[in-house]
């Protein structure tokens, strides 16, 4: 019985090692494991037409024992494909090995010193090296970061057609994508990603990577990079990373071209590798995929340069809505509301206040305190100018008999704080009995507020705590100036 379970195990792992890296050999040895010594590793070096400093390598080690490679090409770039290409634009003497390694745990190596006389200035001046370091005319560098406001998303992924939608996100391996999630402007406020700079400079091909002493990533596969545990968050891990300065090199021989940073080092988020597909790249904007076959993942993350990392900024804008067009001005969210919550015809229209054919049904669902939100697209109220929320309210007797109160609530909030009622500020108000079944006019002053710079979402709650269910109106929204 044992011997059956071991040569099951074996299938699997012969199994594993041709998916991760098949080889042209099919006659594979699927009983014994025979050892591969390091003169039975072999490859062809084939140096490129375009330049004496660029070779592909292809590896021809013929072996019936299933197996998987390395190549590690000296110029601080690896590879797991059978055939892959390194570039080398300085000159000087570089270390390439192919290790190969089998199924029980055996290595073998083939290493050659590559002597490279001359520098090729022109390795250096392709789009790939130039948008991410500025070029040889930008001594300093260029510092990216994190796109923690998600600015530029939209143009990532109308430029790759892959669903992206956050600086940061994930979705199935290969895919390319952040179909299972992507992070919402300022999402993880309450970590320092945010002031994690990358500076990338050309001359040297230098890397200087600028933290708070603390990185993040993926806790299945935090420990290849050998970083010490700080905390575990769900599936993501908290741990030491001082950052510091390195190397980086771009192959660009594939489809998209590829990112390899030297050490340890990882840009914001660990998933595993020191590797980063390039799928779109400007001077301006960088997004780049990286896998994690350990968990099926595809990464996605979307930096920007330094100094456009930039929120909202206060300003005055015209916000009103009176609910009769086709498409409303102020689209609000409904969250935990009834499903009559929308616009509806105004059962009041004859009344002297409000004539209008259409207001806005507020359902409070049973059980529920729900609210309604708008959320500015691209600025923060200046509270300094605007600073009074009007509208008009329809409560009627049967609603309060039902238990729910008279009341309305209108809040200010920073929608890219990670706890957004920790920054709101309130008005609410009380509407008397005699206030009831008709249409009255109603006004928050949020001028004691003015100093508030980050406000940019309202929210509207209508009928305090109550556990039953009811029906509010209101119409002709407006925040005006002071």
């Amino acid at each position: 019985m044992k011997n059956i379970i071991k040569s099951l195990l074996f299938v699997l792992l012969s199994f594993g090692f041709f998916a991760c890296d098949p080889q042209d050999n099919d006659d594979h040895n699927l009983g014994e494991i025979i050892p591969i010594t390091d003169d039975q590793v072999s490859y062809t070096k084939v140096v490129s037409d375009k330049s004496p400093n660029v070779f592909t390598f292809t590896n021809t080690t013929e072996s019936k024992t299933p197996y998987s490679i390395l190549w590690d090409f000296g110029n601080n770039s690896t590879s797991k494909n059978k055939s892959a290409t390194a570039s080398y634009p300085y000159a000087g003497e570089y270390t390439v090995t192919l290790t190969i390694y089998t199924a029980d745990g055996g290595t073998a190596q083939k290493s050659e010193v590559l002597v490279i006389k001359e520098d090729d200035p022109s390795l250096l001046a392709s789009k790939a090296f130039v948008d991410l370091t500025g070029g040889m005319e930008k001594p300093e560098g260029t510092t990216w970061v994190i796109d923690q406001f998600n600015n530029y998303t939209a143009e990532v992924a109308a430029a790759t057609g892959f669903g992206i939608t956050g600086h940061m996100g994930l979705g199935p391996l290969n895919s390319y994508g952040q179909e299972w999630w992507g992070a919402a402007a300022n999402a993880k406020a309450g970590w320092s990603l945010y002031s994690s700079k990358f500076t990338f400079i050309q001359d040297g091909l230098k890397l200087n990577i600028a933290n708070e002493g603390v990185g993040y990533g993926r806790f299945a596969t935090y420990k290849q990079g050998g970083y010490t545990l700080i905390d575990q968050q769900a599936e993501d891990a908290v741990f030491k990373y001082a950052g510091g300065d390195y190397t980086f090199a771009i192959e660009e021989s594939g489809e998209y071209p590829v990112l390899t940073l030297s050490g340890n080092a990882f840009l914001g988020y660990y998933c595993g590798t020191q590797d980063y597909e390039i799928i779109y790249q400007t001077g301006d904007v960088l997004a780049l995929r990286t896998a994690n076959p350990t968990e099926g993942q595809d990464w996605v993350l979307v930096y920007c340069r330094e100094e456009l990392n930039i929120g909202k900024r206060p300003a005055v804008k015209a916000l009103s809505e009176d609910f009769e067009g086709q498409e409303l001005s102020v689209a609000f969210s409904p969250a935990d509301l009834g499903e009559r919550t929308g616009v509806a015809s105004n059962y009041l229209a004859y009344d002297a206040l409000n004539s209008s054919q259409k207001a806005f049904a507020y359902e409070k669902a049973e059980g529920k305190v729900g609210n309604l939100s708008y959320v500015t697209p691209d600025y923060t109220f200046d509270l300094k100018k605007q600073n009074k929320v009007r509208m008009q309210v329809l409560i009627s007797t049967a609603t309060v008999n039902a238990g729910l109160e008279a009341k309305v609530v209108v809040k200010l909030q920073d929608s890219m704080a990670s706890d957004p009622a920790a920054t709101e500020a309130n008005k609410e108000i009380t509407l008397s009995t005699g206030d009831l079944d008709k249409w009255v006019a109603v006004e928050f002053d949020f001028s004691d507020s003015a100093a508030v710079e980050s406000f940019d979402k309202i929210v509207i709650q209508f009928g305090g705590e109550g556990d039953q269910k009811g029906i509010f109106y209101f119409d002709n929204f407006q925040l005006i100036e002071k």
